[in-house]
């Protein structure tokens, strides 16, 4: 069992290369953070890391930008995911986002979220 960040918050912490997904992190570090658990997912602890968080001035597990992702899907909080995949993630991080989507595929909001945003991946269209 463990308590990590997530969903948005993480979307706005940087990696360790100093990537950003999303670029609002005064919209959700100047608030109470959010904590996601890991008993809430049939994901466990993959993509999570111990990590330092500047925003946060302190260590905390954050998910990867693809797990964060997969959390918020699995919540049905999709509302502004539209066209994330191509503005957030490489294409490693794609195709570890389709891998969890696809252990936690229980519903059709993740189908559809696969379908949609993972197209060619669904599909099983190969680029080489």
């Amino acid at each position: 069992i463990m308590k990590y960040l997530s969903g948005w918050e993480a979307l706005n912490i940087p990696t360790e290369n100093g990537e950003t997904a999303d670029w609002h992190p005064n919209l959700y570090f100047n608030k109470d953070v959010k904590f996601y658990d890991t008993l809430d997912f049939d994901l466990g602890n993959i993509g999570i890391k111990y990590r330092y968080v500047k925003a946060l001035n302190g260590y905390f597990y954050v998910a990867n930008f693809a797990r964060a992702i997969a959390d918020l899907v699995y919540l049905n909080q999709m509302n502004d995911l539209k066209n994330c995949v191509n503005d957030f993630l490489n294409d490693e991080e794609e195709v570890e986002l389709y891998n969890y989507l696809k252990k936690i595929n229980k519903n059709k909001n993740v189908e559809n979220f696969i379908k949609f945003e993972l197209t060619k991946l669904y599909f099983g269209v190969n680029n080489a």
